[in-house]
């Protein structure tokens, strides 16, 4: 039943409606019942309520069930989304009003008010000042006696104090208003020494508020009608929120959602409404709901700083690029509406990232892709160095060796390279690790070269395949994960484990995944997991023993699923690189007798620069 008060202020029904419930919906359970007749509701009188404040009388709160639900799927989502276009209410029922009426609808009679005499509507005025170690600012909201609303917000001098920037803001939205033409004035805000001041409730000793109040009573004497009203803080959001940003202040965008998520019953944009459908709120922290049911943490604006200085340059930091640092930030289940566009900007302003970012060079030859369809099937292998300065232990040299399929990294700091720390590095990171691989490739360095290593392959079983020296980039694999390491290393000989922790948990754009998790079928818990109690970790404390196991065993199952797609990645990675990569190169064929210069190797020394 559908009823309004009446000038009287005595309750009229205006529409009675029905509708018996068919098929599926006579199983639904008693509050989706009551969600299914407030939505036909809604429906049926749209044209009734859509502009009007609606109160709901029922004995449960169906609009807090609705915005509560982890996930709103099929009708219980389609009702609440339908929704949100009305300015619906909940109160609960206090008497129950007759039988004949409905058992639903309370008893909420108005007190009669009599109409004295009319006046013109005033133009109200909102205003707040803010100030703090970034500045201040002032906010202003007014809206016309139509009911147009005009926010503005402003800097103002840093060296007001909060009192007077209040005034200020005061002051400033008066002139305006003088300006517009306006007679009749109703100014509310929160600042309660402003409006006690002004009202003589409270008296102004402070010599330069004296100044600032002098000011404001001239202008409301300018008015004909002018009304002062304190409000609350949580009454006056819009110019509280104008000031602070306009101070440079950053307001929280979790604070709306977690405010209306509390208490649906308070009046908000309806964009904040068609938002909360996608938030829930758990133990008091705003989770967003994702496509599939999983829950992703909010984080503000410091704790996601925190979170991209952790994965960008913590102790498990790659330095990774901007969209590789936002995968991971998701995939630890964290979110903020801006995390795409801060994590590039954080990636773009670190100062080693540009010190010691890859070169560009334009490609001389076609590209032929190695694929390995397997983990640990493959392994490419190469040194790097000798490296000036050596290490304080003088270490010179870092052997690496990289799965071509996993892109799983070993490597170990040498004084010196010899062909039995080849072996041995094989036989201790390779052999006993992950298995005998069936090839190992290899630059012509005169260690890999040598007869016993050979021989040492041959006894394994292992087919060892050599690049030429006039095409180095068939070892290129190897050569790529070097750039990384070269790059993050400083004291090379005490990081170099850290740098391999940190490469192993970064996303390769060849698997779109991890190394770490190709191995070993899940992700890691990284020290970022740990500090801000990701949901992952929250959840896995909460498990028993036995769905924990049942957990474990299922990922080892979908491993090679896992596997697969990475496999299908890393065709079509490869393949696209190839034809970006040929369409910069031009074919040049040689005939017998034609004169052509070449290039001597090696080169005089090993450098960054200069090659090898």
């Amino acid at each position: 039943m559908l009823a309004q008060d009446d000038d009287n202020g005595i309750e009229r029904v205006i529409y009675y409606l029905s509708r018996m419930l068919v098929g599926a919906e006579t199983r639904y359970t008693p509050l989706e019942k009551l969600c299914l007749s407030l939505y036909v509701a809604c429906t049926k009188l749209k044209y009734y309520i859509r502009t009007r404040d609606v109160v709901i009388f029922c004995r449960s709160n169906v609009i807090k069930y609705m915005l509560c639900k982890p996930v709103l799927h099929s009708r219980v989502g389609k009702w609440a989304l339908a929704l949100t276009e009305y300015l619906l209410t909940f109160e609960s029922l206090k008497a129950i009003k007759g039988q004949i009426i409905a058992d639903f609808l309370a008893d909420h009679s108005n007190e009669t008010e009599e109409i004295i005499y009319l006046t013109t509507k005033p133009w109200r005025l909102y205003f707040d000042g803010s100030k703090h170690e970034l500045g201040t600012g002032i906010g202003l909201l007014i809206i016309s006696p139509e009911g147009f609303p005009t926010k503005l917000s402003f800097k103002t001098y840093k060296g007001y104090s909060n009192n007077e920037t209040e005034y200020q803001a005061l002051i400033t939205g008066l002139e305006i208003l003088k300006e517009l033409g306006a007679r009749n004035v109703s100014v509310r805000g929160d600042s309660q020494l402003v409006i006690k001041q002004l009202t003589q409730e409270y008296k102004c000793l402070n010599e330069k508020l004296i100044e600032f109040k002098t000011r404001a009573v001239q202008l409301l004497n300018a008015f004909d009608e002018a009304e002062l009203q304190h409000i609350p803080r949580n009454s006056n959001t819009i110019a509280n929120e104008l000031a602070q940003i306009a101070s440079g202040y950053k307001v929280d965008w979790r604070s709306k959602l977690i405010e209306y998520l509390q208490n649906p019953n308070m009046k908000v944009e309806r964009k904040i409404k068609l938002q909360a459908l996608n938030y829930v709120l758990l133990n008091n922290e705003l989770y967003k709901k994702g496509f599939d049911g999983i829950l992703f943490k909010c984080l503000g604006t410091h704790e996601s700083y925190i979170a991209m200085a952790e994965i960008h340059e913590g102790i498990c930091g790659a330095h990774q690029a901007g969209e590789k640092m936002k995968w991971v930030l998701s995939r630890k289940g964290l979110y903020w509406p801006t995390m795409f566009k801060d994590c590039i900007e954080f990636a773009r302003s670190c100062e080693e990232c540009q010190k010691h970012g890859p070169i560009q060079k334009v490609p001389a030859s076609e590209l032929h892709s190695i694929i390995k369809p397997w983990p640990f099937r493959g392994w490419a292998i190469d040194i790097i160095g000798q490296i000036h300065p050596p290490s304080s232990k003088n270490h010179k040299y870092i052997l690496v060796v990289i799965d071509y399929f996993t892109k799983w990294v070993e490597a170990i700091p040498l004084k010196e390279v010899e062909q039995k720390d080849i072996i041995d590095f094989v036989e201790d990171h390779i052999i006993t690790r992950f298995g005998i691989p069936q090839t190992i490739t290899t630059d012509q360095g005169t260690v890999f070269t040598g007869q016993k290593f050979a021989q040492y392959a041959q006894s394994r079983g292992i087919k060892l395949i050599t690049s030429t020296p006039y095409y180095a980039q068939e070892n290129g694999q190897v050569e790529a994960a070097n750039k990384v390491v070269i790059g993050l290393i400083k004291k090379w000989h005490e990081t170099l484990v850290q740098i391999l922790w940190a490469y192993r948990n970064s996303p390769r754009d060849a698997t779109k995944t991890t190394p770490y998790k190709l191995v070993y079928g899940h992700d890691a818990i990284l020290p970022l997991d740990i500090n801000l109690q990701s949901i992952h970790v929250q959840k896995q404390n909460d498990l028993p023993t036995e769905d924990y196991w049942n957990l474990m065993y299922d990922e080892l199952i979908s491993l090679d699923e896992e596997r697969l797609i990475a496999v299908q990645n890393l065709v079509q990675q490869k393949e696209k690189v190839e034809r970006a990569y040929n369409k910069r190169v031009k074919i040049q064929r040689f005939r017998v007798g034609d004169l052509v210069l070449k290039v001597i190797l090696p080169v005089d020394q090993k450098s960054r620069y200069l090659g090898k």
